[in-house]
């Protein structure tokens, strides 16, 4: 085979615009792509290093690439990902209905232990968001954005005396230990995902209005 010939300008660049899209923290995706010649593709890779700034788009993070082979001009697809215009996307916020389940226990009018156990719906809303900063650990979000009554949703139910036998409680008893139940939201905040070192952090929090027992 003989030697190949190059024309032009072989040096490895950009040869196409971004085409851009969003991830599912809501950040920006960028691919873009770049050729160049043969024998200089393993340098050029090299240089594409994890996280490193997106041409044009300071806020753009390399995050991955694939090389299409060519017996001249091969080339490399980039995927970044980051912030376009530098601004954060708007928090994300899902509401959704749980089942939930709550124990709780009390005493007769006569002084006889009881304990019951409840099934009901709980309403939910589930929060993401992107930080640019270290977050900090106390919870950012921390409502329940649907109005539902955990109370007025129960579901099924067993109230028990002391024995462990069910249907021997008096209904005024079973009214008291219902009405014992306190509703509090409960946010379950989880750790920061840093997705780009010192630069962006994916958070969540997931709030849940719950019955909380005695």
């Amino acid at each position: 085979m003989g030697e190949t010939t190059y024309k032009g300008n072989t040096e490895w660049r950009q040869i196409t615009n971004p085409e851009w899209d969003t991830d599912s923290w809501g950040l920006d995706e960028a691919t873009i792509q770049f050729s160049g010649r043969r024998d200089k593709v393993e340098a050029f890779e090299n240089s594409l290093t994890d996280f490193k700034p997106m041409p044009e788009y300071g806020g753009m993070y390399l995050r991955g690439f694939h090389t299409r082979d060519h017996r001249s001009f091969p080339v490399i697809d980039a995927r970044y990902f980051g912030l376009k215009s530098g601004s954060v996307p708007a928090v994300k916020a899902e509401d959704s209905i749980s089942i939930q389940t709550v124990t709780t226990s009390g005493t007769t009018t006569d002084g006889k232990k009881i304990s019951g156990e409840f099934s009901y719906r709980s309403a939910r809303t589930a929060y993401s968001w992107i930080e640019t900063s270290n977050p900090a650990n106390s919870p950012k979000y921390s409502t329940v954005r649907r109005q539902l009554d955990p109370l007025a949703n129960i579901i099924s139910w067993r109230v028990t005396d002391e024995a462990g036998k069910s249907g021997q409680v008096p209904y005024s008893s079973f009214v008291s230990i219902l009405n014992s139940l306190q509703k509090r939201v409960v946010v379950n905040d989880y750790a920061p995902e840093e997705l780009c070192p010192g630069k962006l952090w994916g958070c969540r929090a997931v709030c849940d209005y719950v019955l909380i027992g005695t």
